[in-house]
């Protein structure tokens, strides 16, 4: 479309700049009819015009139609439009037409917006093109997961804008988007898919060790504290760091954005222990490396072992029955660090106790006539707590208790109704039955 305005010397094309906005509305309020023509082709795309030029227009056919009415001469001799041979009358209902129209219709795609640009890890962003478009002053984006087997494309709540940052959800999918043009009048288009989808989004790369491996520092006297070296990484921004006393892991995994430092612990309490670290190293995405690195060194811990003190002896639980599996209580100990326990069990006998057995490793216990005990005898426990580094033991005896009535083994029995009744089986009549087995005859009201 172009704008001629005789004061102006020269045709304008539209849309036009503020410049020349303002240099044609200049020219336009000239009181005298005779001193402005305009040439406007009634075929131009109006509606592509932004809504300060159709206005502009708008304006400019009123007052030209103003002018020649106000003359009383022929608009045509005044106002001069090229309007492909059209009335001036014909020409203002064509114009006035496409301006009530205008921004009515969609903007139209005309080149397919590309795939989105980025790195297709988690916490990277990614970009959107607009693609081109005819009669589009802003654009709306809408972010997919893609199925990255099947293509099937979910759209991401809340992703809506021109750049998105990738989720964790969103490992294993394709990332795609749309694009749709809105008219400056508000008209908005069917979105059209991106070029392509992204490649599958993942965790990031897994840092790696470079060579030189983790070491553990610090001095070896006990209540020392304990120090890291995690060694040389490509792709670590921190690491996890295990501790390890005799091979037995302590606590858990410390995390440290340092890459040396002191562990919040010490050596206290581990005299003869010998320990290492190992470190894991994670990426800015907080991906870990393949596997923990040991360290290259050890510390064997110096000084005075602390004595291992017993505090509570163990308990035998509420019965000891021979041939029946009894519970006991273990005792409780203070400065026990990497400790193995095991129990002993004695008769007590004249004029010496009776090992009964030796080295249980766990707190039950069935005593056995075959090992010598019976109904009566008094037995007791003594735990054994041997200090894994240095081997020393420390024990602790608990009181006597007796071996308890043998449980009473009842006999078959035909009660009264016909039917047989025999241990822990149920009956449907009240009737006395008598239990034989054992050392004394039990009677038993059995009802059901």
């Amino acid at each position: 479309m172009v704008i001629k305005v005789k004061g102006a010397g020269q045709a304008i094309p539209l849309p036009a700049t503020a410049g020349q906005i303002a240099e044609i509305q200049t020219d336009l309020n000239i009181v005298t009819p005779t001193a402005a023509q305009i040439l406007i082709s009634a075929n131009s795309n109006l509606g592509a015009l932004a809504p300060s030029v159709q206005t502009l227009i708008n304006d400019a056919v009123a007052n030209a139609i103003k002018r020649a009415n106000h003359t009383g001469n022929d608009p045509a001799t005044n106002v001069v439009f090229a309007a492909d041979g059209l009335s001036l009358e014909a020409w203002r209902i064509q114009v006035t037409t496409a301006l009530a129209n205008a921004g009515s219709s969609a903007p139209v795609n005309t080149a397919q917006p590309v795939a989105a640009t980025g790195t297709t890890t988690v916490n990277s962003v990614l970009t959107a093109a607009t693609g081109t478009w005819t009669g589009a002053s802003t654009y709306l984006y809408q972010w997919y997961q893609q199925n990255a087997t099947t293509g099937v494309r979910t759209p991401i709540v809340g992703a809506v804008s021109s750049t998105y940052t990738q989720l964790a959800a969103d490992i294993g999918f394709k990332i795609i988007y749309t694009v749709a043009g809105v008219s400056a009048a508000g008209v908005t288009a069917t979105p059209v898919f991106a070029a392509g989808p992204t490649a599958a989004a993942t965790t990031g790369t897994a840092p790696t060790n470079s060579g030189t491996v983790p070491t553990i520092t610090g001095s070896a006297p006990s209540g020392s504290a304990i120090g890291y070296d995690v060694g040389v990484w490509t792709g670590a921004t921190t690491w996890g760091i295990q501790l390890y006393d005799n091979n037995v892991a302590v606590g858990s995994r410390v995390t440290v954005s340092a890459t040396t430092g002191s562990l919040t612990t010490s050596t206290t309490g581990q005299v003869g222990h010998v320990l290492k670290i190992d470190v894991i190293g994670y990426s800015s995405l907080n991906v870990p490396s393949a596997s923990a690195i040991t360290s290259s060194n050890t510390i064997t811990v110096t000084g005075v072992t602390p004595p291992v003190v017993n505090t509570a002896v163990p308990v035998w639980g509420a019965t000891l029955q021979l041939e029946v599996q009894n519970d006991f209580t273990p005792g409780t100990w203070t400065g026990t660090i990497n400790v193995a326990r095991t129990w002993d069990f004695y008769k007590v006998a004249s004029p010496n106790d009776i090992l009964v057995r030796a080295g249980n490793t766990v707190d039950l216990y069935t005593p056995h006539a075959s090992e010598g005990v019976a109904v009566g005898d008094n037995l007791y426990i003594i735990e054994t707590v041997t200090e894994t580094a240095t081997g020393n033991t420390t024990t602790a005896r608990s009181v006597n208790k007796a071996i308890a009535s043998t449980p009473v083994a009842l006999a078959a029995t035909t009660n009264n109704t016909g039917l047989v009744w025999t241990q822990n089986s149920a009956i449907t009549a009240v009737i006395p039955v008598t239990a034989t087995g054992g050392t004394t005859p039990y009677t038993y009201t059995c009802s059901g």
